[in-house]
């Protein structure tokens, strides 16, 4: 019930300011969290009409091709969201990995997963530094 009402005020700031990116992104999260993917895509490739290199909208319709079973588009939007913000781009290498492993790629796997833990060593709780340890005692 919740999720729904949440989805009817989006469906209503949208109304709004149709254009809002902040906006498609949340309602593209919502219908993603509710198995939307179809309607999740649509509304998240609204985003790229304005901003082609959206790395969020970009890794969240792989996602939900990956989820729809097309593997093969999945893919192609993960690396368009690695190549559009290599920076912050371990979330969709880390989601290429999952992709290729279910595909028994090993190789493939692991240079993906090495390149998302080059980017963000702390993606998967990984060694983090200790920022109370007292070096003068």
């Amino acid at each position: 019930m919740e999720s729904e009402k949440k989805l009817k005020n989006l469906l209503k700031k949208l109304e709004a300011h149709p254009q809002d990116p902040a906006i498609l992104l949340e309602l593209g999260n919502k219908y993603i969290e509710l198995g939307e993917h179809a309607s999740a895509i649509q509304m998240l490739k609204q985003i790229l009409s304005d901003d082609p290199n959206h790395g969020t909208a970009l890794n969240n319709i792989a996602y939900s091709h990956e989820e729809l079973g097309r593997e093969e588009k999945a893919k192609k939007y993960y690396i368009k969201a690695i190549r559009s913000n290599f920076n912050s781009a371990a979330v969709p290498w880390s989601n290429l990995a999952s992709l290729y492993i279910k595909r028994e790629h090993s190789q493939k796997f692991e240079f993906c997963m090495r390149m998302a833990l080059s980017i963000d060593p702390t993606l998967f709780g990984g060694p983090q530094p200790n920022h109370d340890y007292n070096y003068y005692s």
